[in-house]
């Protein structure tokens, strides 16, 4: 659904309510505001893949604290990092980068300067900014895999970040609000049990989707020491 049609199906489930307010807020306002509680709340228990992205930092000699990196889509916000690749220019494979608590850091590098220069091997969120230990040496890339936040829902949005799929969740979840809102219980219960019921249909339909299968042994695929499948560990299985 369109915003537009996720606000039109709420209204429509609240009844007459073409004028007036919910809450302290106009219609219209209350139910947008209550559509985008009900895409985060279910984006507590879904990370969907139109809101993973890898969002790059460029790191130079100069500094190691520097300002948050941005997703593309303006309006969309860092959830979490799921990992951290930093690449020299002419390099292939490129170094993990492991985030650490700001206290665990000082601890190791008691003192920041560019007298001390390595490759960085860590990174930390502290302040509203990113900084990376120890001093870089060089000029970097830094690759985040992210899980973000999508941008708020308005009026004129073509649709939402979950797909589909959700939006009979979401327009039952904002109709709850809404009814709790006005304080009328039993209309907010009845579509609360709706809400929870469609969420958990969405949810078993995503756990029934096939996941990919890798026939052999990761490592092999990609260098290193083998990994046994399955079918390795199956003592009646002579060879592979």
């Amino acid at each position: 659904m369109t915003g537009q049609e996720l606000l039109d199906a709420v209204k429509g489930n609240l009844g007459d309510r073409q004028s007036g307010r919910i809450g302290s807020l106009p219609t219209d306002t209350a139910i947008m505001v209550a559509i985008n509680r009900a895409v985060n709340r279910i984006l507590k228990k879904y990370r969907p893949q139109g809101l993973q992205e890898t969002i790059s930092q460029a790191i130079t000699t100069a500094t190691y604290i520097y300002a948050p990196p941005s997703p593309t889509i303006v309006g969309r916000r860092i959830r979490d990092i799921i990992n951290a690749r930093m690449i020299l220019s002419g390099e292939t494979t490129g170094t993990i980068l492991v985030q650490l608590m700001k206290q665990a850091l000082i601890e190791v590098y008691p003192n920041m300067d560019s007298s001390r220069t390595e490759k960085p091997r860590f990174f930390t969120k502290w302040a509203g900014k990113y900084e990376y230990y120890g001093w870089p040496n060089d000029n970097y890339a830094v690759y985040f895999f992210c899980n973000l936040w999508p941008a708020d829902i308005t009026v004129a949005a073509t649709g939402t970040d979950l797909g589909v799929d959700w939006d009979e969740t979401i327009e039952a979840f904002a109709t709850f609000h809404c009814f709790a809102k006005l304080q009328q219980t039993q209309d907010a219960q009845a579509w609360y049990g709706i809400f929870r019921n469609s969420q958990t249909a969405a949810l078993g339909e995503l756990r029934d989707q096939p996941a990919m299968v890798l026939d052999g042994n990761l490592r092999d695929l990609v260098g290193g020491d083998r990994i046994p499948t399955s079918d390795a560990r199956d003592p009646f299985v002579r060879s592979l």
